[in-house]
């Protein structure tokens, strides 16, 4: 059965991976796929056939059942110019992987993640500075648990 959650924070340079079990007991940063090449300005929102097999790979290993994708709204809740990029994404993902995706305001998760590091030790500090898109996927999951209560 299908039931874990991935969550991507879906951006220029790199895609932030997290994943989590249905239940949210466990959330976890998976890792940071660094885009190469990185796509132009204008094809952020595409997805290479590499990252696509990658993403399949989690898919399979985590059991998924739920995508949760990253819409860069603004604080005030209006759309930006992504938020059209974040759309068409979630349509191509739903499609290809026969899924449904969640998509999930991604407005201040950069801040409270690096907020919530702040506290961390020097070395888990370190792993977080080299990793830290896969942190704020795993906020995105926490967001969306969250709604759910």
């Amino acid at each position: 059965m299908s039931s874990g959650i991935l969550s991507l924070d879906w951006g220029q340079k790199r895609i932030g991976i997290a994943t989590a079990d249905s239940q949210g007991i466990s959330v976890t940063p998976q890792q940071v796929l660094v885009r190469k090449p990185e796509p132009p300005e204008d094809a952020i929102w595409l997805m290479t056939p590499s990252e696509s097999r990658h993403l399949q790979g989690f898919i399979d290993d985590y059991s998924i059942g739920t995508l949760i994708l990253g819409n860069p709204i603004n604080v005030g809740g209006t759309p930006t110019s992504g938020s059209a990029g974040a759309e068409q994404l979630k349509l191509k993902l739903e499609k290809q992987f026969e899924l449904p995706v969640i998509l999930i305001n991604e407005s201040l998760t950069s801040w409270e993640a690096e907020q919530e590091s702040a506290t961390w030790s020097k070395s888990k500090r370190k792993f977080y500075s080299e990793n830290s898109d896969s942190f704020v996927a795993a906020k995105f999951i926490e967001l969306f648990l969250a709604a759910k209560k």
